[in-house]
């Protein structure tokens, strides 16, 4: 499987911030993804973190 598919496949499975943070950050310093790659993982990881953030 492609590197970014299986970024995005780790995002979508994340179960805690501290895991997107985590992908995020090896995606950041993965030699197989394009910049491009990277924005769309780090996109998903922040919309994702979205989600569980608390209303105010």
């Amino acid at each position: 499987m492609h590197a970014f598919s299986e970024y995005l496949a780790a995002v979508a499975g994340a179960e805690s911030l501290d895991a997107l943070d985590a992908i995020a950050e090896d995606a950041a310093n993965s030699d197989e993804l394009t910049n491009a790659e990277y924005e769309a993982v780090y996109a998903a990881a922040l919309s994702r973190a979205q989600d569980w953030a608390p209303a105010n």
